[in-house]
């Protein structure tokens, strides 16, 4: 049953990934990764304090694109990056093959953050996390 029709409250939170563990990886406490469909990561054992399960953990979930056939899913959501989960939106756009971001927000909005600036600041910068570059190119909506 999609989450939107389901109005029974106890059944949603057990649709819902709220560990105590990931509070600070995600954004918001009442927008949470679906355990179902959530991207997993690989985890990264070079960590101190190494948690496979915080280490996989990214709040975004695979979602059916309008294309091809249900099921075949092509596209991911997830949260705006906060300064402490950037590296891991790189590790799931490496990890995932992504070849397009669309980010629905600003990095602030009315004094607020939104989005982490995840990004290179001009096209001809790169970013490289965990030894990898990426580059970007971009196009403005107003």
């Amino acid at each position: 049953m999609p989450l939107a029709l389901c109005t029974d409250t106890k059944f949603q939170q057990g649709m819902l990934l709220s560990d105590k563990k990931l509070r600070e990886l995600n954004r918001y406490t009442d927008i949470l990764a679906f355990k179902h469909s959530r991207v997993h990561l690989v985890p990264r054992q070079s960590l101190s304090d190494f948690d496979p399960f915080v280490s996989s953990y990214i709040n975004a979930n695979f979602v059916d694109g309008p294309v091809e056939e249900p099921g075949n899913r092509k596209i991911i959501a997830c949260q705006g990056p906060l300064e402490n989960t950037f590296e891991d939106l790189w590790r799931m756009v490496s990890q995932e093959n992504v070849t397009l971001i669309v980010t629905t927000c600003n990095v602030v909005e009315k004094h607020q953050s939104k989005c982490h600036h995840f990004w290179p600041l001009s096209e001809a910068d790169a970013a490289t996390v965990q030894g990898q570059m990426f580059t970007a190119h971009w196009e403005a909506a107003l």
